[in-house]
């Protein structure tokens, strides 16, 4: 945010920041492409300086973001993410299988375990265990067929047997690897 008020204007401060040149900066600011809730974090952002400066905050620094319509695909995009064949990048299949934050996939540890287990549905399937980065919480997720087949083919298990722990690699690195 910093940033975005140096490229506007870099020797702004709060005592020369107007009514006039806050309507310059939300002009500024819908021209770099910015979303309307971005644009309420900015202007969050400048009450935020103005009450640490002990200053006044004045009664036109307000933004009010509207819920729209959603942004929705263009037709081209749209026939495009149609045709598309989702088996071609089997990391991809398996990354959209399990519905996982990008931060939780970095840290996975695969450990199949034949033992009975009241939290899976099936005994002896495969499990991804894992804390999550967001909320700290152990997690135990069933892997999907399709993300069996995967890791089956990338850590060169042939068929995960189911009675052996395996610890995989932890890494980001053998999700990339083709199959």
């Amino acid at each position: 945010m910093v940033g975005h008020l140096n490229k506007f204007h870099p020797q702004l401060t709060l005592r020369r920041f107007t009514k006039a040149t806050f309507f310059e900066y939300l002009a500024y600011l819908h021209e770099q492409g910015m979303a309307d809730g971005t644009i309420g974090q900015h202007v969050k952002f400048l009450r935020i300086r103005f009450r640490v400066a002990e200053q006044h905050i004045p009664a036109w620094l307000v933004f009010k973001v509207k819920i729209g319509r959603a942004a929705s695909l263009r037709q081209e995009l749209l026939l495009a993410l149609a045709r598309y064949d989702a088996t071609a990048q089997p990391h991809l299949l398996f990354q959209t299988t399990l519905l996982l934050r990008d931060s939780d996939l970095c840290q996975l540890k695969f450990t199949p375990r034949q033992r009975a287990d009241p939290h899976r549905p099936a005994p002896g399937q495969l499990v991804l265990e894992f804390c999550q980065t967001k909320t700290g919480d152990e997690v135990r997720l069933p892997l999907p067929a399709a993300g069996r087949r995967h890791l089956a083919a990338v850590a060169g298990l042939g068929t995960p047997d189911f009675a052996a722990e395996a610890q995989l690699p932890t890494s980001r690195s053998w999700l990339r690897r083709p199959a």
